[in-house]
């Protein structure tokens, strides 16, 4: 996380900075969403979610 240092973590959580940073880390597939508002917010961010379409997939010979 360039450009945030260790104090970000005192304020708004009592966690650890490798606390922040696992719970930010993207491949960590097992976080609650209120941990990673809680995290981001301790490393002046916020949390963004949205629903896309899918891609419209072509169409094979065998499915027609």
């Amino acid at each position: 996380m360039g450009g945030t240092g260790s104090s970000c973590c005192d304020i708004g959580m009592a966690t650890s900075r490798s606390q922040v940073d696992r719970e930010l880390d993207p491949s960590n597939l097992s976080i609650q969403l209120d941990t990673l508002i809680k995290a981001a917010g301790a490393v002046g961010r916020t949390v963004e979610i949205r629903l896309k379409p899918q891609a419209k997939r072509a169409r094979t010979s065998a499915a027609q």
